[in-house]
């Protein structure tokens, strides 16, 4: 009977809404450079595109036609992003709420790194690239600023094609 309590607690805590299951303290946690791992100095655009609110995110790699999207070409606005993700952030365990933007980052040889991301008090940045690990960082105060801001230019968001 305890552990049918203990199972129906745990559950209804997961079912609650964004949350974490802290398994390992910060200072234990490897941590992770994305900018570094994912060649992100090379960036010549970022496009954020917002995904459909309490819908499922398409899978990364899949179209987003329809959706609203910003996209950031000026060079020293792009260095400004790169640069204030530019450091070692610890991994974290996986959230549990939706991202709600889908991160694209144009490189100078064309290709394209996408990360998952969201704001708010459970800020969570990821990918499916291996450095990740499955997990999830807490994205620096500045970038989470530097992207808000960007989101907040409505004359520059557009729909997708």
């Amino acid at each position: 009977m305890r552990r049918l309590s203990l199972l129906i607690s745990v559950s209804v805590l997961l079912l609650a809404g964004c949350g974490r299951l802290r398994v390992m303290l910060p200072s234990q946690a490897p941590s992770i450079n994305a900018v570094q791992l994912a060649g992100l100095r090379n960036t010549i655009s970022i496009e954020i595109i917002e995904l459909p609110e309490g819908g499922l995110a398409p899978s990364p790699g899949t179209p987003t036609a329809g959706l609203r999207r910003v996209t950031v070409t000026d060079p020293q606005s792009v260095a400004e992003i790169v640069a204030a993700l530019d450091t070692d952030l610890p991994l974290m365990p996986q959230s549990f709420c939706l991202e709600r933007y889908r991160l694209h980052f144009t490189l100078s040889d064309g290709k394209v790194q996408e990360f998952g991301y969201t704001c708010g008090e459970e800020a969570f940045l990821h990918g499916a690239q291996p450095f990740w690990q499955s997990m999830d960082v807490h994205p620096p105060a500045t970038f989470q600023e530097l992207i808000a801001e960007q989101i907040g230019h409505s004359n520059e968001t557009r729909p997708g094609p």
